[in-house]
């Protein structure tokens, strides 16, 4: 873990592997919101194998 020094002197210590984007992304509730109407979708209507992905985009 790194730690990092704010302005206001608040520390806070994190995994090394996180940038400020995916915290940030991990705080919004707008994008919170798209994760979880992504994940219901996914889980009522099923989605696409990855055979079926490589194919569309002519990796297979």
């Amino acid at each position: 873990m790194k730690k990092v020094e704010h302005t206001q002197r608040t520390e806070v210590a994190m995994p090394e592997n996180l940038d400020r984007e995916t915290i940030s992304l991990s705080k919004n509730p707008e994008f919170l919101a798209i994760l979880a109407e992504s994940r219901a979708s996914l889980k009522a209507e099923g989605g696409i194998p990855l055979a079926e992905v490589k194919l569309r985009l002519g990796l297979a």
